[in-house]
């Protein structure tokens, strides 16, 4: 698979996410207790043999970085192909951010027309899925196409949220709507288009070199279906766009599901990620987990209820945390209580506060966030004794000064703002 050159596209800012994505590239959210959202593409790239692997980074790239570094969690540290973190750059021309996704390949466009390959992958580095992309690449060279799209069934109710192909004779797509309100079928684009590079290449220019192509969906995928031949490829495993607080807390809590779609034990297809020093997680008594991961440094003394929890999370004795996401670095204090909750790396939930407390929202602080959730940012100390209610967003870097009130009620968004105690 040496001749097909693999682009992921990570640059975006992902706003759905809320206070998640403040301080991070989508791509580099956590997931499922241990990993990055990106390390599901980078191991289905290196189980796939694919070994050219360029990741178009903009927004937030640090922790993307740091995560990613030489590639060597995904023995991608080689000196024959490898995984480059590529941004935006002065050029002899004018030049400018990535202004969307066609125009983050057309400002790369040099690593596109590379001829040692024959095709180009491009991929969303925000999706969850396990996926071998070799058969998809056989298809499409046996069946000469431009451009072939992975798509996936969706339940009809979801249909507004994807783009819709629509199949004539031999699987060739004919038609393609996005999020529409009267969809013609339920075949979900997969956000994973694989091209002829000389395919691509001309159609970068022809609408690119205009300078006014910007969305690669709009502006290179729907011209292609009307001029060039176009193929699907059908994926029937799991696949979740968690790109809403709603979708990414459901699909980490089918982690903990007595039956989870996602398999993260499968020997044949490891999950790769970069490993840290931690010492092993321990439940000390009358500390209590079940239906539940944990990741390494945990310390348990509380209880622990179909949740998951990253790194060095330590929950106190009387704490109680349920059906929640918690992140690395988090202190529960003793005798806290979290329902419903996504709680952000280093953050500490004070002695006796309850989190994700009494009914609904009449209107819910995030459009997308999910039923009764409770979502806390990166780095804030939430008070002893304080009372959040459900469908609240709490910034990043809260200080006990912003909480003026010890009961925050539903459907509150308390925004970060200067303080004489508080410094972002």
């Amino acid at each position: 698979m040496e001749e097909t050159a693999v682009m992921v596209l990570a640059g975006g800012k992902a706003e759905r996410l809320s206070v998640l994505t403040r301080v991070r590239t989508k791509s580099s959210v956590p997931f499922g207790a241990a990993y990055r959202i990106i390390d599901f593409v980078l191991s289905n790239c290196i189980h796939s043999q694919l070994r050219f692997i360029y990741i178009l980074a903009q927004y937030f790239p640090e922790s993307l970085h740091d995560h990613v570094g030489t590639g060597a969690p995904w023995d991608l540290d080689r000196r024959e192909g490898g995984v480059w973190v590529v941004h935006p750059y002065a050029r002899k021309a004018e030049h400018h951010w990535f202004r969307g996704t066609a125009d983050a390949l057309w400002q790369n466009f040099d690593l596109i027309e590379n001829e040692r390959f024959s095709h180009v992958l491009v991929l969303s580095g925000d999706h969850v899925y396990k996926m071998d992309y070799r058969p998809m690449i056989q298809e499409h060279i046996r069946s000469g196409a431009d451009l072939t799209i992975a798509a996936t069934h969706c339940a009809m109710e979801d249909v507004g949220r994807f783009g819709i192909l629509e199949l004539g004779e031999g699987g060739r797509v004919i038609a393609f709507e996005e999020k529409p309100q009267q969809p013609k079928s339920n075949l979900a684009n997969m956000g994973i288009y694989l091209f002829n590079r000389k395919a691509l290449s001309e159609r970068l220019q022809k609408v690119c070199g205009e300078d006014n192509c910007f969305d690669l969906v709009f502006d290179v995928v729907m011209g292609m279906i009307n001029e060039r031949t176009v193929y699907s490829h059908i994926f029937e495993g799991f696949w979740r766009d968690a790109g809403t607080l709603g979708a990414y807390y459901d699909a980490n809590m089918d982690l903990v599901s007595e039956m989870p779609r996602l398999d993260l034990y499968d020997r044949n297809w490891p999950i790769l990620t970069k490993i840290y020093d931690n010492p092993p997680a321990r439940v000390i008594n009358p500390g209590r987990i079940h239906n539940s991961l944990a990741g390494s440094g945990c310390i348990i003394e509380g209880e622990v209820e179909q949740s998951i929890l990253f790194s060095n999370v330590r929950v106190e004795k009387g704490a109680c945390i349920n059906q929640s996401i918690i992140l690395k670095g988090t202190t529960v204090k003793a005798g806290a209580v979290l329902n419903g909750a996504i709680i952000d790396k280093d953050v500490v939930v004070g002695d006796g506060a309850v989190i994700g407390f009494g009914g609904q929202a009449e209107h819910p602080a995030y459009d997308g966030m999910g039923e009764g959730l409770v979502v806390v940012g990166k780095g804030t100390t939430i008070p002893a004794g304080c009372i959040v209610g459900r469908q609240v967003i709490l910034d990043p870097f809260l200080s006990a000064a912003h909480f003026t009130e010890r009961q925050i009620k539903a459907g509150t968004h308390l925004k970060w703002s200067k303080t004489d105690n508080s410094e972002l």
